[in-house]
């Protein structure tokens, strides 16, 4: 016997998924709780009966991938080791290929401002630098933040597969970093 989800389940989970699409393909900020519902094929008034607002949307929508980024960071520091740095890299790139809608949407710190729960794994991102740079050597450090950008960057275009997107990641970010 297959075991169905309930209506309420559904519609929570149509509604971010249709949030996250209408915020990669307009910004967040230009996307409506009205155009959600909309999109959903709901009112207005069922949107909010299952997220305060906005941005408990994005809250939502954004938190798996803050929360295996804060793991990865946190295990990493706790636990260095001599391949720190390349696991750092390597799992990046995968949460990264895994989230890849998500860096449309994070185009800007402005919409990580009104995310208090992104918010709070904000510090172990900032740590994410030094760990792709293996230390804190200023020239490392900047050399880190432009792979950064650059892997954001690419995941903006779509015409990669995952496999090659990994693939073209994982061989720039070693090529700067290590």
């Amino acid at each position: 016997m297959t075991a169905t989800v309930p209506l309420r389940e559904r519609t929570r989970r149509e509604i971010l998924d249709r949030a996250l699409e209408l915020f990669v393909e307009d910004g967040y900020h230009d996307t409506s709780l009205a155009d959600i519902a909309a999109a959903v094929g709901c009112s207005k008034a069922t949107v909010l009966y299952h997220f305060a607002n906005k941005a408990a949307i994005i809250s939502e929508v954004l938190e798996p991938a803050a929360l295996q980024l804060d793991s990865l960071v946190n295990e990493l520091v706790s636990n260095p080791t001599p391949d720190s740095q390349e696991r750092a890299i390597d799992e990046l790139v995968d949460v990264v290929v895994r989230y890849r809608s998500l860096a449309v949407v994070l185009d800007g710190a402005q919409v990580l401002a009104e995310v208090p729960s992104f918010m709070a794994v904000a510090n172990s991102c900032l740590q994410l630098p030094v760990l792709l740079a293996g230390g804190t050597d200023p020239d490392r450090l900047r050399v880190a933040n432009f792979a950064l950008n650059g892997v954001i960057a690419e995941c903006r275009d779509h015409t990669h597969t995952d496999d090659s997107l990994r693939a073209l990641l994982q061989t720039c970010m070693r090529r700067l970093l290590l």
